[in-house]
């Protein structure tokens, strides 16, 4: 290192030059002058010398080096895919992305990833700085070494920058970098080395890796990489998917993220590049043929699991020299997919040798060694030292007897990684027996763990029989088989397996590839399987937490349920329900529970995404975006994380108006009474904050150019903005309207754009700013508008029921229709605006059909909800409340309604059936029929309240035979009302003397006759012929 630092002087003027060995002799006239051969000034020099001497702990260029020399070299395909990566490029080119993490499960390839990048930035001119974490050695597991390692690869590269160092140096000396104020002190230094902005820092690139491994004082290093990525210096960190990591990372300003596992195609590629270079190398090594070479490559490819290190240990094992190319097929098939379940097969092959006790051993001392022992080192440290301290070549074939859990490089002995370490020393315990209320976080994975060997077959069977060719009859009934006898089995593993939205998707998959097959089989196995989705679905919270709730879920299942009769001997004896089940499942598919705030008084939004797969739900907390088909979280993004502008002007107090999301689904927008928050869904950040003074939105919607937006102001304007960069584009206002913008839609090609304000709709042109029409024939406020793509025509409705249909080219209203009941918000149209969802009461939601009116069929869902929507086929609606959570509904059934919620309103009368099996119950609003041993609900008459509601219902009874019911009402007159049980109709009316009240009613054995008591009279009324008999 002293050439870096040693300056060569000559004498140059008049004059010879003598060069020799000797002292010096300096003239400043003409005449001769002796120099020494080199004049070294020393001073400076050696104690630059020494600081680089005593600063280091490794050469991080050693490192990388050897890492790659440990893994078989590096491969441009296996890694490339990251620097095309839209979110690298970002972070290469953005100058607001200063830090970069990666991020992803153990064996996914990210050291050499990040020594592939290291690479590419070096091609492009920059210069990277960059240090590799290793748990396994001390040296290497620190955040002080972090710094020095770092510290020391900056200085050799840029050596002016060891003046800031200097003299610092001088007076501390080694103990600079190892006292107890080491971390205190390289961390001020790497502040003042990165706040000045010269030649000295230009291009550099801070690279640390494997942060996961930095085991002593990770917080502090977390913390410095924060402060320093508000730098001017760009970095790049990489580890596991770990809270604590991504909690500390996510305050950084300038942040962005590459999850391995959010990039399953491009891992999947590189793997597959990975997998064939390997399968050359042995295929050349062990002189495969092309059968073998392709059944090999299969095996790898189908039980990778998209892991490279998983790749790299089992071609290890199958280029062992001592295996034959014949049992080649037959020791692949030995090793199970997973990483885990890897190492727990090479363990056990460690067990099954001759060597089993000395490769313990050395497997023992390499766990708690604090830094890789050298082969020598290893031979004094295990039990039999006298046997191989002076016999090396037998220890070196120990290591390779090790199960490939250790490599030996450089006469060095190491983990082949660190998740092998992890393995040996955390253990898996053992199986522990399931209690029925055993949550899945109390359950321990054993160390043999039963369902290793077949996680990935209960995880993708579906994908493998539906992609695979068209599924026949064969298929069909070993998928019936399994289904009838081993579904529950199935669940409780899933469950075991943290995999519920798994079992979710398989069994939707399943459903559409027998929906696409034409095989006769199909048709049976259909009901089979749409029940079994309904069981997983509906019961998914239980199951996903307790997974022996899969067997008591049983007795919540409905009657008819088809899973329920095949397995209605695994019902658990230890539970008793009192109350029956329902017999058909209910509309309600699934229930997504979700966190929320007792104290957060805003409302519950939800929005479908444009394709349909996904949808996004506000909170007190933050944002969920839900898988649709299996109700499984995507993406969380938190209030107060994302949005530190929202935090400070207290956003959030305000109650959330509404929400809208761009046609390619890549910016969020909610709207607050004060502003609007826009989040980029492809970076999971805030985007950026909208506001207006003085002004209150009401409502949000985007254009169906990915750009534009519109807000809705309680003043009655609309304000259309520039998504991309905040900017206002114009303002619609009318003067004459001032209430609140209720409702905004566009056009499809965006060029009109209609509002509900107040009781009118107005049309506007959103290029000229200009108002077209004024659609005023409401006599309440309007509450909804929409568009009827592609046509001019448009849609609104009000709150007083009144639907129109609208020429908004000619203003003129083409037809209008009063809604059949009672609707309150919220409401929303269906998709294709055929339909109309709102709520009946507070605790029913109704559907109509918006071409008759009519009401279609109701919802029980039995609280309030705050918002809804319908999804892009219309075949299902969505229901957010702040009490309920998340409910998903099937909209295309109609079911009896059974449900056993109490009436709405007092009830006035109740009375038993004949054979006491049976009561009645009779409010203003509805009629229910109950099963008296039970307390089962058999049957709900809605329109009651419809037909009878200038009435007041005072008494009811049943017939001898339970078939009909009769009702005593009351208005200006009293009347007598029959109601048919069976058809849940009322059959005939009958006008009573006098206007006394009626005190009871009575029918005769016979179901003929009907006596009514009132005042001091009893009349009897044949009912058959429809008069008075007698009075007495």
């Amino acid at each position: 290192m002293a050439s870096a630092f040693e300056h060569r002087y000559r004498n140059s003027g008049p004059g010879s030059q003598f060069v020799a060995a000797g002292s010096q002799n300096n003239n400043s006239g003409s005449g001769s002058q002796y120099n020494a051969q080199t004049i070294i000034f020393n001073d400076a020099q050696e104690t630059d010398a020494n600081l680089l001497a005593d600063l280091r702990v490794t050469d991080p260029r050693d490192d990388k080096d050897r890492i790659e020399r440990t893994n078989g070299g590096l491969l441009r395909d296996s890694y490339y895919w990251v620097i095309e990566n839209p979110i690298f490029q970002r972070w290469k080119n953005d100058a607001n992305g200063r830090l970069l993490w990666v991020r992803g499960d153990p064996g996914k390839g990210k050291t050499m990833l990040l020594c592939g990048v290291i690479n590419e930035l070096e091609k492009t001119g920059a210069d990277p700085v960059y240090f590799f974490c290793q748990a396994t050695d001390w040296r290497l597991n620190t955040a002080t070494s972090v710094l020095r390692g770092l510290l020391y690869l900056l200085l050799e590269k840029r050596p002016s920058l060891i003046q800031i160092i200097r003299e610092k140096y001088k007076q501390a000396g080694k103990q600079l970098f190892e006292d107890a104020n080491s971390w205190t002190a390289l961390s001020k230094i790497m502040h003042e080395i990165f706040a000045q902005q010269d030649q000295a820092t230009e291009n550099l690139v801070l690279v640390i890796d494997a942060l996961d491994e930095c085991t002593v004082n990770l917080d502090n290093l977390l913390d410095l990489i924060v402060k320093l990525s508000s730098t001017s210096i760009s970095i790049i960190v990489s580890s596991r998917n770990w809270p604590n990591i991504q909690e500390v990372l996510d305050t950084a300003q300038h942040q962005c993220s590459v999850c391995l596992e959010l990039n399953e195609n491009s891992i999947s590629a590189a793997v597959l590049s990975f997998i064939n270079y390997k399968v050359d190398q042995l295929a050349q090594l062990k002189a495969y043929d092309d059968k073998l070479r392709s059944e090999v490559q299969s095996y790898l490819t189908s039980s990778s699991d998209d892991t490279f290190l998983w790749v790299s240990l089992v071609t290890q094992r199958l280029a062992d020299h001592k295996l034959p190319k014949r049992h080649t097929l037959r020791r692949l098939r030995e090793f199970p997919s997973g990483l885990d379940e890897l190492y727990y097969r090479m363990l056990l092959q460690v067990m099954e040798s001759m060597d089993a006790d000395i490769c313990k051993n050395v497997l023992a001392v390499a766990s708690v060694v604090l830094r890789p022992v050298s082969l020598v080192e290893l031979a004094i440290l295990i039990d039999s030292a006298d046997v191989y301290e002076d016999n090396m070549d037998s220890l070196e074939a120990i290591i390779g007897e090790c199960g490939s859990l250790l490599v030996l490089k450089d006469g060095i002995v190491y983990f082949v990684h660190q998740s092998a370490k992890d393995f040996l020393i955390q253990g898996r315990g053992n199986k522990l027996p399931l209690e029925p209320w055993t949550t899945i976080a109390e359950v321990e994975t054993p160390d043999a763990n039963p369902l290793a060997s077949i996680a990935y077959s209960c995880t993708h069977w579906a994908y493998h029989l539906s992609e695979g060719e068209s599924p026949g009859p064969r298929e069909f009934g070993q998928v019936h088989s399994f289904l009838t006898t081993h579904f529950l089995h199935w669940l409780e593993s899933m469950s075991l397996m943290s995999a519920i939205s798994k079992a979710i998707y398989c069994i939707g998959k399943l459903k559409v590839a027998i929906e696409d097959s034409s095989n006769g089989m199909s048709h049976q196995l259909g009901g089979l399987v749409q029940d079994a989705l309904r069981f997983v679905r509906y019961h998914c919270p239980g199951i996903e937490t307790s997974p022996l709730h899969v067997y008591s879920a049983l007795l919540f299942t409905p009657a008819q349920s088809v899973i329920r009769s095949l397995y209605h001997m695994n019902e658990p004896q230890w539970l008793s329900v009192n109350t029956r089940a329902d017999d058909t499942w209910s509309q309600c598919i699934q229930v997504i529970e979700s966190l929320e705030s007792e104290i957060w008084h805003g409302n519950r939004e939800v929005i479908f995404f444009p394709n349909g797969s996904s949808f996004a739900t506000t909170s007190s907390v933050g944002i969920d975006i839900w898988h649709f088909a299996t109700g499984e979280s995507l993406q969380f993004i938190e209030w107060l994380s994302s949005d530190m502008e929202c935090r400070e002007q207290g956003f959030f107090e305000d109650n959330i108006s509404s929400m809208a999301i761009s046609c390619d689904g890549s910016i969020l927008a909610v709207a607050s009474s004060r502003k609007i928050v826009l989040w980029d869904m492809t970076m999971g950040r805030h985007l950026r904050t909208i506001t207006w003074p003085c002004a209150k939105f009401t409502s949000v919607l985007f254009a169906n150019d990915k750009g534009t937006l519109a807000s809705g102001l309680e003043e009655g304007s609309v304000i259309l903005w520039n998504a991309k960069t905040g900017e206002c584009l114009s303002t619609l206002k009318d003067d004459y309207h001032s209430s609140d913008v209720n409702s905004i839609a566009f056009s499809r090609d965006r060029h009109r754009l209609i509002s509900a304000v107040g009781q009118a709709a107005l049309v506007w042109d959103t290029i000229t700013g200009r108002c077209l029409q004024k659609m005023e024939s409401h006599r309440a406020a309007v509450k909804l508008v929409a568009f009827h793509p592609p046509s001019a025509m448009a849609q609104s409705l009000s709150v007083d029921n009144t639907f129109k249909v609208w020429d908004t080219a000619a203003g003129a209203c083409l037809r209008t229709m009063e809604i059949e009941g009672d609707l309150d918000l919220p409401a929303t149209f269906s998709m294709d605006l055929e339909n109309l969802a709102a709520h009946l009461d507070s605790l029913t939601i109704g559907l109509w059909d918006l071409t008759t009116g009519h009401l279609l069929r109701r919802l029980e869902v039995g609280y309030v909800t705050e918002s809804l929507a319908f999804s892009p086929d219309d075949k299902t609606l969505i229901t957010a409340s702040k009490a309920e959570g998340i409910k998903i509904w099937d909209i295309t059934v109609v079911v009896n309604d059974t449900s056993d919620r109490p009436h709405r309103s007092p009830v006035h009368s109740v009375a038993f059936s004949a054979d006491g099996e049976r009561v009645v119950s009779m409010s203003d609003d509805v009629l229910k029929t109950w099963e008296f041993s039970t307390g089962r609900c058999l049957q709900t008459i809605h329109d009651w309240g419809r037909v009878s509601h200038h009435f007041k219902a005072s008494s009811v009874t049943f017939s001898g035979k339970g078939v009909l019911l009769a009702l005593v009402l009351k208005h200006v007159d009293c009347f007598v009302e029959l109601r048919d049980l069976n058809e849940g109709v009322f059959t005939r009316r009958k006008l009573l003397p006098g206007t006394s009240p009626v005190h009871a009613v009575e029918f005769s054995p016979d179901n003929i006759t009907l006596a009514v008591f009132w005042n001091r009279n009893m009349d009897l009324w044949n009912i058959n012929t429809d008069s008075w008999q007698a009075s007495f």
